[in-house]
C-alpha cells in the first residue's frame, strides 16, 4: 500500500503595481462624461479598488463619477490593497474640467 499525501500552499500576493486605463492629464468639458475608467492590479486574493482625491483624502470611492463639473478638476489616486497582506500599490491622473459657457445674445 501506498501512502500519498498532498500539500497545497496558498501564495499571498501583490499589489506590485496599478494600471490605470486614461492617459494623464485628462481634459473635458463639464458636463462630458468621464467615460469607463478603470484601474487594475495583479493580487492573490483579488485586491480591493478604491480612489481617492487630493481634495478629500479622506473620503474613498469605489468608482469615479459619470459626469464631470468645474469643481471636479483634482488629481485622482486608485489604491489597490491586498486585505489580507495589507500590501498597497497606488495610481494616480489628474482631471481637467473646463468651464462651459454659453453666450446669450442681447
Amino acid at each position: 500500500m501506498i501512502d500519498i499525501t498532498w500539500s497545497f500552499f496558498i501564495v499571498l500576493d501583490g499589489p506590485w503595481t496599478t494600471e490605470l486605463n486614461v492617459v494623464h492629464p485628462v481634459t473635458l468639458t463639464e458636463g462630458d462624461s468621464i467615460g469607463h475608467t478603470t484601474c487594475t492590479a495583479d493580487c492573490y486574493p483579488v485586491c480591493s479598488i478604491n480612489w481617492v482625491s487630493d481634495e478629500d483624502m479622506n473620503t474613498t470611492l469605489a468608482s469615479l463619477p459619470d459626469v464631470v463639473y468645474r469643481n471636479m478638476s483634482n488629481t485622482y489616486t486608485c489604491v489597490a490593497e491586498n486585505i489580507v497582506t495589507g500590501k498597497t500599490s497606488n495610481s494616480s491622473f489628474h482631471l481637467i474640467v473646463q468651464c462651459k459657457f454659453t453666450l446669450l445674445q442681447t
